[in-house]
């Protein structure tokens, strides 16, 4: 009984997979182009901003290998690359604000996608403003609950 329970409310939350799915559409495969200020970017990891990530090295040894023609199709087709890039923003971008914990995908929808572009602390100001908090950039458990109280 607790059990079923525990699966229905877990099928209840917000789905990190939907949003990963639309993001690595959005975001595209490998660019490298020196006009953009974050240089060399995968699945929108840039490597100026994020030069620890693991995936940097896979995707150095493919270049090695294969130079960068067509290297989008053949880093795809890495599944470890693309469950690093998972991972990643899993940790990075969805778990810090507990994501999984609320229930209306479109919340942590906007939450997700406005960390990935303009930051964690840009990401809380707007749900602060949005729920007439006082705007200070803090994730709070308070602002958890709160949003996870929004149902439509």
């Amino acid at each position: 009984m607790v059990k079923n329970y525990i699966i229905k409310l877990l099928t209840l939350m917000a789905d990190f997979n939907i949003e990963y799915k639309k993001l690595i559409l959005a975001e595209g495969g490998y660019v490298n182009d020196p006009d953009d200020s974050g240089g060399e970017t995968y699945l929108g990891i840039s490597r100026k901003n994020n030069p620890k990530w693991i995936g940097w090295k896979t995707i150095d040894e493919i270049k090695k290998v294969n130079g960068t023609k067509n290297i989008t199709k053949i880093l795809k087709q890495n599944e470890s690359l693309t469950d690093s890039a998972s991972i990643y923003y899993k940790m990075k971008y969805w778990d810090i604000f507990r994501l999984d914990e609320i229930p209306n995908q479109k919340i942590a929808h906007e939450m997700f996608d406005t960390c990935v572009n303009c930051g964690e602390a840009a990401a809380i100001r707007f749900a602060q403003a949005s729920l007439g908090e006082r705007i200070d950039g803090r994730w709070t458990l308070s602002l958890l609950h709160k949003l996870a109280a929004i149902h439509s």
